[in-house]
């Protein structure tokens, strides 16, 4: 999924910013950009799973509740 890479993410900026190869302000902006990206990836997995619903009531059927991309 989407979570462990941005973690991945997140590890290796810590890294850089250890390393002294970026500042502060660029690792604050970048773990805000992973932040927002893993925000967004759960916000689109909820939307996933409510249309998902509203589509098995509409149609009166039983879907699957996995998403399209489970590893």
């Amino acid at each position: 999924g989407v979570t462990p890479s941005l973690d991945d993410a997140l590890s290796l900026l810590r890294r850089a910013f250890d390393a002294g190869e970026i500042s502060v302000l660029n690792l604050a902006v970048a773990r805000e950009r992973v932040l927002q990206a893993q925000r967004d990836a759960l916000t689109a997995h909820a939307d996933y799973h409510a249309a998902l619903g509203e589509l098995a009531r509409a149609t009166g059927t039983e879907l699957p509740l996995d998403g399209p991309d489970q590893d």
